[in-house]
């Protein structure tokens, strides 16, 4: 818990002396230590409030929100104004993935809880988790907002599917963060060859057909991206 503070204040205040006023962190929420991670962040933020806006996105396997203790932290998440989210990244079984992003969506709805998703970070099966959210949009009455990030494998798709897919995205108002700087660290790599095409979303497409895009950082300094200090 101590080693969690520090990490999180050195990071803090190294985001404040660059200029960073507002952050957006996927939090791992899954396990024994779930709860006590939670409470440490939102003294945190109580602590930072003057200086940091800080939202926190619960990070757990998708099919956790159909659990008993998924309910419990939803409803604290939502209470706080944080974000739902779930990790939808190959392999994964359609049928169950799809069963879980609706009773996410649906559980969101119900929550008024806006949700953060960690979708799509991955070199095969291009873009493979947002069909899945589109088909499950296309089943439900959403009045939440949803947001999509990384979507690295977007970018390998043809372009006329990656428009056909920005503009299913922006009829459903969904929103998009990505993540250039780590992903190009993470993905495409190749022994002895440098790959023509990395995958990494399609900024310029998405903004094209009227998606909202934001560019973030996904890690910083850690064992995920080893460099940067907070500097945008």
């Amino acid at each position: 818990q101590n080693q969690l503070l520090f990490s999180v204040e050195k990071s803090l205040n190294l985001a404040l002396v660059n200029g960073i006023r507002a952050i957006r962190s996927h939090i791992d929420s899954f396990g024994e230590n779930a709860t006590r991670d939670w409470e440490l962040l939102e003294n945190v933020r109580k602590k930072w409030r003057d200086k940091i806006f800080l939202q926190f996105v619960a990070l757990v396997p998708l099919e956790f929100w159909q659990t008993y203790e998924g309910e419990l932290l939803a409803q604290r998440v939502a209470s706080n104004g944080d974000l739902l989210g779930g990790v939808i990244a190959p392999p994964f079984n359609k049928s169950k993935t799809y069963k879980s992003l609706l009773h996410l969506v649906q559980l969101a709805n119900r929550l008024n809880c806006d949700i953060d998703l960690h979708i799509d970070e991955s070199q095969s099966c291009s873009a493979g988790g947002l069909k899945l959210l589109l088909a499950v949009l296309d089943q439900v009455k959403n009045k939440i907002s949803i947001t999509c990030s990384h979507l690295s494998s977007m970018g390998l798709l043809r372009e006329r599917e990656i428009s056909d897919l920005a503009k299913k995205m922006a009829k459903n108002n969904l929103k998009a963060v990505a993540l250039p700087l780590t992903n190009s660290w993470l993905l495409g790599r190749k022994d002895r060859s440098t790959l023509i095409k990395r995958p990494l979303a399609p900024i310029f497409q998405l903004q094209k057909a009227g998606v909202v895009v934001s560019v973030g950082g996904d890690n910083v300094n850690d064992a995920w991206f080893p460099l940067s200090n907070f500097d945008p």
